[in-house]
């Protein structure tokens, strides 16, 4: 997941390239302004058609398929466990548009936190990315990785420290180091935001 913070608008110009498919865009918010700024956003992206579900009804989740969920924080009952069958489930792809602290941000579904200060440049440029992720990950060349590279890559990607690692698989912080780069040089991944954007949601972890 990557936060965008830290990003430039003035983007390379293949990643402002409009996308070619036009994806479609869930909006989870009860504010209009909210849905406004997003169907902006999403006309600059260049997607598909943008609509407003709720995030408390189930059947129309179940549905969403290869939608980008943006996702208002406010919405959210319990940012811990709240809306698991959205947030917990890898293959959905979700945008936070808003204050994330980071009990959402961990979630396995969120591919990016955008804050709405931020402006409707930088959330284009989020959705964008998003697609952009999706269309280069092909699962079939995935390379096959032990189970504890899977593990280690998987933690990595969500933010945990090697010590952290180490301490939950019980293993030391060097072998977590090289389960990792022996992962991240299999599938030619540079650093945390980009391992986690790569290898979600085709790359599960093995059971711990």
């Amino acid at each position: 997941m990557k936060h965008l913070s830290t990003l430039s608008t003035n983007a390379p110009s293949e990643v402002m390239t409009r996308t070619a498919r036009p994806v479609p865009v869930v909006v989870m918010s009860v504010c209009d302004a909210f849905l406004t700024d997003v169907q902006c956003a999403a006309e600059r992206a260049g997607l598909g058609e943008v609509r407003r579900i709720d995030i408390h009804d189930c059947d129309e989740i179940s549905v969403i398929g290869k939608s980008i969920v943006v996702l208002d924080p406010d919405v959210l009952d319990d940012p811990v466990s709240g809306a698991s069958d959205l947030l917990d489930r890898p293959s959905n792809r979700v945008v936070l548009f808003g204050k994330g602290s980071g009990l959402i941000i961990n979630r396995h579904a969120i591919r990016r936190v955008v804050d709405r200060d931020m402006g409707l440049d930088v959330l284009a440029m989020a959705l964008r990315s998003v697609v952009a992720d999706a269309d280069k990950v092909d699962k079939a060349c995935i390379p096959k990785l032990s189970a504890r590279e899977r593990q280690a890559l998987h933690l990595y990607g969500r933010g945990f420290t090697l010590k952290e690692i180490a301490q939950r698989l019980g293993i030391s912080d060097k072998s977590v180091e090289t389960y990792k780069g022996r992962a991240c040089r299999k599938l030619g991944l540079n650093g945390r935001a980009e391992v986690l954007s790569y290898i979600e949601p085709f790359l599960t972890p093995a059971a711990m």
